[in-house]
């Protein structure tokens, strides 16, 4: 089982960043080209004529973290779960995305698509 962790600091305090973050269709704006929406606790993720299915596990905003897992996806998973984190960074905010991902094959699909998202979150947040 593949682990990707990926990590940024966002120039921003962490509530604020938080408030982005931790909406789970409001942070797919993030994504090129994607439309997300929640179905209960599922969110679904359209890009390109797919969708993905990701069911929230649990929301901590006392922590700022949430955990998720893909139960429905246009690739063959034979595991997924991840979680995401904002922490405070001084007077900035660090945000972790953590993903362990079976088969392993799919982490190189992932890992570049993951620092695409969180540089875009970074510019979307930062003043300028």
């Amino acid at each position: 089982m593949a682990e990707i962790r990926k990590e940024i600091v966002v120039d921003r305090p962490p509530d604020e960043v938080w408030a982005v973050v931790g909406d789970p269709v409001g942070l797919v704006d993030f994504f090129p080209q994607a439309e997300g929406r929640m179905e209960g606790d599922v969110r679904v993720v359209a890009m390109g004529g797919l969708e993905t299915r990701e069911r929230i596990l649990s929301r901590d905003d006392d922590a700022r973290r949430y955990d998720y897992e893909i139960v429905a996806a246009p690739f063959e998973f034979t595991a997924h779960r991840a979680w995401m984190k904002v922490e405070p960074e001084g007077d900035a905010s660090r945000i972790t995305w953590v993903t362990t991902i079976e088969p392993d094959e799919l982490e190189p699909l992932f890992g570049p698509a993951f620092d695409d998202v969180l540089k875009q979150l970074k510019a979307g947040l930062e003043p300028g």
